[in-house]
């Protein structure tokens, strides 16, 4: 595995909820990544040549503003490029947004992505995601709006960056999450064994996400089964063989599909069809935690209560 990015899970706590998060992020989650281990992976990373930036992403971590002040120092320090996300929720007035914005522009942040749309407008208001790109790119700060297309007034939200003269990277739902079992992901007319193809890389030029909990996520919530805290980066990277890997073999064999296969082999029981390869990946990860718990997890995103064991 030689990953080129490495994107920093700095909470899973979040000020919203919104129904299409990937992380089941929200006001009841807690943890966050200490200091101390930013500045180990941003140290380790330099026995990774081929990792060339850090993110730092969430839950929503501004929610830590000094640890996130801290940690931007410590990772822009060693000369990685490293960007933000955030939904804004602390830009609600122009001097609010440059108090919060001006330490990181002067530590060199790279990039500030700003998540807003339909979901997200139901917590924060799309003119703090105006607000904080436009305070962003005045500090010298590449800002990117990101917006999730759907959801009720979804266009209207998109139509209104635009007519405000912002330019906003727009998505589809990926129905995995929370997002898996909402409204915008019973579409479901996709036959679960024609979903074969998987968009995640396991071993070559791809990113990782770090959690506060050590996990090192391959995709959102299928893990490595490693602990980032207890040894070097670098080594596990190294060690790390997706052919070993129960989980990501099947996908890189045959995608979800396969994924499913293997979950039945265990008593699952696909429905007959999906909006999305993602929404099956999801649902037959949530059902083999039970088996496989160092490599899916953690179970909050899943929704699962412990022991953790399937329906």
């Amino acid at each position: 595995m030689k990953p080129s990015g490495i994107h920093l899970l700095l909470t899973y706590k979040c000020n919203a909820s919104c129904e299409h998060c990937f992380l089941n992020c929200g006001p009841g989650r807690s943890g966050t990544i200490p200091i101390d281990l930013v500045r180990k992976y941003a140290g380790d990373a330099a026995d990774a040549p081929y990792v060339n930036h850090f993110f730092i992403e969430g839950g929503e971590p501004f929610l830590h503003p000094g640890l996130l002040r801290e940690a931007v120092g410590e990772i822009i320090g060693r000369g990685y490029w490293l960007g933000v996300l955030t939904n804004a929720f602390w830009a609600s007035s122009d001097a609010r947004a440059s108090e919060v914005l001006e330490p990181l522009a002067a530590a060199g942040l790279g990039s500030l992505g700003i998540s807003t749309d339909a979901w997200h407008e139901r917590f924060v208001p799309v003119e703090y995601a105006e607000r904080a790109a436009r305070i962003a790119g005045g500090l010298g700060i590449d800002a990117d709006l990101m917006v999730c297309s759907g959801g009720p007034g979804g266009e209207t939200v998109i139509d209104r960056l635009r007519e405000d003269g912002f330019d906003a990277y727009t998505s589809g739902v990926v129905c995995r999450g929370r997002a898996s079992v909402s409204a915008e992901c019973q579409v479901n007319n996709h036959p679960w064994d024609r979903l074969t193809e998987c968009s995640a890389s396991f071993g070559g030029n791809s990113r990782v996400h770090l959690g506060p909990d050590g996990h090192i996520h391959l995709c959102q919530g299928l893990l490595t089964g490693f602990d980032a805290r207890n040894e070097p980066l670098a080594d596990i990277f190294a060690r790390f063989d997706p052919a070993a890997h129960p989980l990501a073999a099947a996908l890189e064999r045959g995608g979800p599909a396969a994924l499913a296969d293997l979950a039945m082999e265990h008593g699952y029981k696909p429905r007959a069809g999906y909006t999305d390869g993602c929404q099956l990946c999801f649902e037959a990860r949530r059902y083999l935690i039970g088996f496989y718990p160092r490599l899916i997890g953690p179970p909050e995103i899943y929704d699962v209560p412990p022991p953790w064991k399937p329906e």
